[in-house]
């Protein structure tokens, strides 16, 4: 399954990349609950059904004031997280 949240970049486009405004962070608090809520399904499914998921979260960019097409490091650094380890 995949799936993206939206709302960090388009608040991002919106307000501007930065944790210093608040409509950015509720952005990312949002898409942070709606992860949790996943997860948190994903959780069960493995509990009830001894299911093996593998969950990875992306970012695809960063951000700089209003936009994120430039080489900063700020706009290219991207992270992984996971709940397994996914690098050998």
């Amino acid at each position: 399954m995949f799936g993206i949240f939206e709302y960090a970049d388009h608040a991002g486009h919106v307000t501007g990349y930065s944790t210093r405004i608040p409509g950015y962070m509720r952005a990312m608090e949002r898409a942070q609950a709606d992860a949790g809520t996943l997860i948190e399904a994903v959780r069960e499914r493995m509990a009830l059904y001894g299911e093996d998921w593998l969950i990875i979260a992306a970012s695809d960019h960063g951000g700089l004031g209003f936009d994120h097409r430039g080489p900063t490091l700020m706009e290219s650094t991207t992270f992984f997280a996971s709940n397994k380890a996914i690098f050998e």
